[in-house]
């Protein structure tokens, strides 16, 4: 049994690690869809935050995106940290 048990444990992390991957990527195509002047993005964090709240809403569909926290979104049941984009 101990065999069973470590194999779901695996896949556990498995998925949660893809799902991860997958946010990121998802972000990274949304934020990568701007000019490369990328004139229009706020550079202060509540106003980083509320845009790419605004881009992810778009892409996301049905989804609900909220502002947590300055650079903290709420993506359906996920957190998204844009701190590490906003540097």
């Amino acid at each position: 049994m101990t065999g069973d048990r470590g194999d779901i444990t695996r896949g556990h992390r498995r998925n949660r690690a893809l799902d991860t991957f997958a946010r990121g990527l998802a972000v990274a195509q949304l934020l990568g869809a701007v000019p490369a002047s990328a004139q229009g993005i706020p550079t202060d964090e509540p106003g980083f935050t509320a845009y790419v709240a605004e881009r992810m809403r778009k892409g996301v569909g049905d989804t609900p995106v909220g502002v947590k926290a300055p650079l903290t979104l709420s993506v359906g049941t996920l957190q998204a940290n844009l701190d590490r984009i906003y540097a």
